[in-house]
């Protein structure tokens, strides 16, 4: 499926990295301007939503974020690299006061 890879770390930091280098990957692959837009807010999310699932379970293992054109379209695809062992309470994490859990980590 996938063309390219990019691997970042579980810091929201990385999230605006992913989803510009997705969107420019999906232009030069002929995606309509509307279109890039949907797959910026999707990788956002899934990037997002990654990084959370890491940092809930103590993990520090990087996201992997594969993407390219294919016969069908443009694809993207975010998983973490490693699972968890065991849970931690993300609310006893340092910071943790900082991040409200109804919002977008953008």
């Amino acid at each position: 499926m996938p063309v390219a890879e990019l691997r970042i770390p579980p810091d929201p930091v990385y999230v605006g990295l992913a989803r510009l280098v997705v969107a420019l990957a999906a232009r030069q692959a002929g995606v309509a301007d509307d279109r890039v837009q949907d797959v910026k807010i999707a990788v956002d999310e899934a990037v997002a939503n990654a990084i959370r699932g890491q940092v809930a379970f103590g993990s520090s293992a990087p996201i992997d974020v594969t993407f390219g054109a294919t016969e069908v379209g443009f694809e993207v695809a975010v998983r973490a690299l490693e699972g968890p062992a065991t849970p931690v309470d993300p609310a006893n994490e340092p910071g943790s006061h900082l991040v409200d859990p109804d919002l977008s980590l953008t």
